[in-house]
């Protein structure tokens, strides 16, 4: 269960979902040696086989080179080229400051870790991987002395750990695909006042501002079963539904990307405009934000061949909603840092009641929590290293990404009408009420393509899988032949014949528990055919009223 409470800061959680597949490492086709230095591995070792996501398949070909064109300094003929023209390497430091890029892109990272150790490596012929995850854990079976906490030495015991800021970016940007996804999730916050999350659903696809870049584009947001206050969310889990939505996103080629909420406050002035809470003297993610933050990233950690373990850092995102200093409403990208990744998964802070600051724990008999400094310049502008004894700012463990929306939108889903937003009191109906009014005022491919209105047909158990495809081929490209196809599914069919009948039967759809909405004409208890789920409430036939399936 995941609780926060917005005037606080806090959030308290439980678990999240994972992506499919994360757990174990299928097979990898692409397999090369690099000339690698940056930990101890031997000769011998090789490097991991995993399945790469499709956006790092698709940067592993790019050569990531910055194009220039001849500049003033050029001395030398059209086809010549000097060190003024010259392609630079994605992690040129000069190309970075001037335009203003804070971090570098992933590869762009990797590629600048291979030239480093290219040129210090002594040794060309074994696999040494540039990455590595940090350990904070005491290192077991330490030979010449007992266990801890009755023994430890220089070899087992975990190093010193002095935070700074993470160079480089897991995800440079956020590209929600339509302005209308926000809106419709904001409008939850306009019609109650109450706080609201979701799971975002897009893709990763490269990000041409930043050399070697990649953006996650959200085309969706589901938003899973919460009980909302004004000053928090309660997450009812588990979601008994996301299995079924994680589905529904994949035949949609679409994946959870990352998750956003609310922090939306009314100023009180009758303005229209909305408290800044968050800002360079407060705080932009409260440490208990950072930690619900870390352990959603953990769940979704990101395939890496360069890496010892064959996954390194996430690309799950976090975007909160809340008023920026011209207290208009504002979204903001973040993820948390790898450090901070591994500083959660060891157990070694926890969220502190100041947002600010996050709590370093003290060692005890159970577990050995290795010294924690940070550095900042004081008064006189002079850098100082600080213990963080008890606690340290937040800052050193965010990463800050950029966000916006295209300028000539093409959203992945384009239905004219809003089809109602799962899991929302009093705006969903209870059965299939909803599908048929959709499809009676749009045309059928208009009318399915929604994400909402997928979700519900889906939670119909009424299509077999192959049809239920075939309706996220309708709702992608709008073909005519397509629509054609689908009026001839057997089971889609069925569905028709359902919402033509006088009542529409309850499916135990999204936003509320089932309960029949059927009217009992023939007396006795009502049956359900096991074909087409159609609800039968004359209890004397032996065979389905709508398909003809004998009674079971």
């Amino acid at each position: 269960m995941l609780l926060y409470n917005n005037s606080e800061g806090q959030i308290i959680h439980v678990s999240l979902i994972k992506r499919e597949g994360n757990n174990e490492a299928s097979k990898q086709t692409e397999q090369s040696s690099q000339t690698q230095a940056t930990t101890s591995l031997t000769e011998t070792e090789k490097q991991p086989t995993v399945e790469l996501m499709e956006i790092d398949k698709l940067l592993e070909k790019e050569d990531g080179l910055i194009k220039r064109g001849r500049s003033n300094f050029c001395r030398h003929e059209g086809k010549g080229m000097c060190e003024y023209c010259m392609p630079l390497e994605p992690y040129d430091q000069n190309y970075l400051n001037e335009h203003k890029i804070k971090h570098l892109s992933f590869h762009s990272y990797i590629r600048k870790l291979i030239a480093e150790n290219k040129a210090t490596s002594k040794n060309n012929k074994g696999y040494l991987p540039p990455l590595e995850d940090q350990d904070f854990k005491i290192k077991p079976n330490c030979s010449g002395h007992l266990p801890y906490p009755k023994g430890i030495c220089s070899k087992c015991q975990p190093s010193a750990v002095t935070l700074q800021s993470q160079t480089f970016r897991m995800v440079d940007h956020v590209e929600f695909d339509s302005p209308k996804l926000i809106d419709n999730f904001l409008q939850f916050w306009r019609n109650t006042g109450c706080q609201r999350f979701g799971y975002l659903f897009g893709k990763y696809m490269p990000y041409s501002e930043i050399p070697l870049g990649v953006k996650a584009v959200v085309s969706a947001i589901y938003e899973p079963p919460q009980e909302c206050a004004i000053d928090g969310i309660q997450l009812e889990l588990p979601d008994n539904k996301m299995d079924q939505v994680l589905s529904v996103a994949k035949s949609l080629g679409l994946e959870i990307v990352g998750m956003i909420y609310t922090d939306l406050f009314d100023n009180g002035k009758n303005e229209q405009k909305v408290l800044c809470k968050r800002h360079a003297n407060s705080y932009f993610l409260s440490s208990a934000e950072c930690i619900f933050s870390a352990e959603a990233q953990l769940e979704h950690p990101t395939p890496c061949k360069y890496s010892k373990t064959g996954y390194f850092g996430s690309r799950f995102i976090t975007c909160v909603v809340s008023g920026n200093e011209d207290e208009d409403v504002a979204i903001s990208a973040y993820q948390v840092s790898n450090t901070c990744m591994a500083m959660v998964r060891d157990h070694i802070v926890d969220a502190c009641i100041e947002p600010s600051l996050m709590l370093v724990r003290e060692t005890s008999n159970e577990q050995y929590i290795p010294d924690v400094f940070y550095k900042y310049k004081n008064k006189y502008d002079i850098l100082v290293q600080e213990p963080a004894k008890p606690s340290f700012p937040t800052e050193y463990l965010i990463v800050t990404l950029t966000y916006g929306f295209p300028h000539n939108p093409n959203p992945l889903f384009k239905s004219s009408k809003t089809f109602p937003i799962e899991n929302r009191i009093g705006e969903t109906s209870e059965d299939l009420s909803d599908i048929k009014k959709q499809l009676e005022d749009l045309s059928l491919d208009d009318a399915l393509s929604d994400f909402h209105a997928l979700l519900r047909i889906k939670d119909s158990d009424i299509l077999s899988e192959d049809d239920f495809n075939l309706v996220c081929k309708v709702a992608l490209d709008h073909k005519e032949s397509d629509v054609q196809e689908l009026t001839y599914c057997p089971t889609w069919r069925t569905l028709m014949t359902i919402l033509d009948s006088s009542d529409v039967m309850d499916t135990t759809a999204f936003g509320g528990g089932a309960s029949s909405s059927t009217s009992q004409t023939g007396g006795g208890e009502p049956w359900q055919c096991q074909l087409c789920t159609f609800i039968n409430t004359d209890s004397s036939l032996e065979s389905c009223a709508i398909c003809g399936t004998p009674r079971v």
